[in-house]
């Protein structure tokens, strides 16, 4: 596991630049950070959370909701 986050880069957002996001105080600054980091490497996001995954799909960002995939017969 340690090989892999090796071959790993990190991205970092500024919280200043995330807490300047329109949408702030409704998602917090983890999720607008995730929403920058996300559009700025042109990555997909995975979340459950449903609020952050239609968000990110209406700015263009490919998001998948893991609810989505659960095995309803579980």
């Amino acid at each position: 596991m340690a090989y892999f986050i090796t071959l790993q880069s990190e991205i970092y957002v500024p919280s200043q630049q995330a807490s300047n996001d329109k949408f702030f105080v409704e998602l917090g600054l983890t999720d607008c950070a995730l929403l920058e980091a996300c559009a700025s490497k042109n990555a997909a996001l995975i979340t459950v959370d449903v609020k952050l995954y239609i968000e990110a799909s209406r700015r263009g960002i490919e998001a998948i909701n893991f609810n989505h995939l659960r095995d309803p017969m579980l």
